[in-house]
């Protein structure tokens, strides 16, 4: 959940574990409703209480924040960030309205600086946004090399399974360069970890048969088309 004003003017401070209203507000709901126009919203141990017209909800013990002429919108999601764990960044995506990123991968040092980061963020959500973390991206005999790329084989397969569990991260990110036979065994272990696999379609598997092995999400259109002219051609 996010405020906003066309007159930015001085932002007031709230005190997020006690009860707060934003009275007269016009709230968008994120899911193609009409615009709420002169409501009350009322926020209790961080999460939404009550969302009324104005004068309809009593405001005892709450501290009311004057809202007329501003927006509420739910909190941004950036489904695909490389933050890299540069700290100036988790003020401006607040700023920006966005209470969520996916960071879609860094080196083992920058998950953990990340991991650190996201503890720092529970406890306090006015640090920065709340994240979901890949760790290192995992790729086949790749020509790219990089710091956040954890190149494999069949055989080291379950030693960069067995690291990105021991980095506590959210689901695995694949990019291009993998065979078809490491990508299944990807998929394999990364399921007896309890880890999904999201990322590139390897361009030695099909659009279809990726999706249909599990993979969760699908980044870039590149990817996605080059799997499914594979598809295409072995029709």
């Amino acid at each position: 959940m996010i405020g906003c004003s066309a007159d930015r003017g001085e932002e007031e401070t709230v005190d997020q574990s006690k009860a707060f209203a934003f009275s007269g507000v016009t709230v968008i709901d994120g899911r193609g409703g009409e615009a709420l126009t002169n409501y009350t919203v009322v926020v209790r141990n961080g999460l939404i209480d009550a969302v009324q017209p104005a004068g309809t909800v009593k405001l005892e013990g709450v501290k009311e924040i004057n809202s007329q002429g501003k927006y509420l919108i739910p909190g941004l999601w950036d489904l695909h960030a490389h933050t890299f764990a540069e700290s100036a960044i988790y003020d401006l995506y607040l700023e920006a309205g966005v209470t969520t990123i996916r960071d879609m991968g860094c080196s083992a040092e920058c998950t953990q600086q990340l991991q650190q980061r996201r503890e720092i963020s529970k406890l306090d959500p006015a640090t920065g946004p709340r994240m979901t973390i890949s760790g290192p991206m995992i790729d086949g005999d790749s020509p790219y090399v990089y710091a956040f790329h954890h190149q494999v084989s069949l055989s080291t397969i379950p030693d960069a399974i067995d690291l990105l569990t021991e980095l506590k991260v959210d689901f695995v990110k694949v990019r291009d360069f993998l065979s078809a036979e490491e990508f299944y065994a990807i998929v394999d272990a990364a399921d007896a970890a309890g880890l999904k696999i999201a990322g590139h379609i390897p361009t030695a598997v099909p659009a279809q048969d990726a999706v249909r092995a599990g993979m969760h999400t699908v980044e870039h259109e590149g990817s996605l088309f080059g799997g499914l002219f594979l598809a295409t051609s072995a029709d």
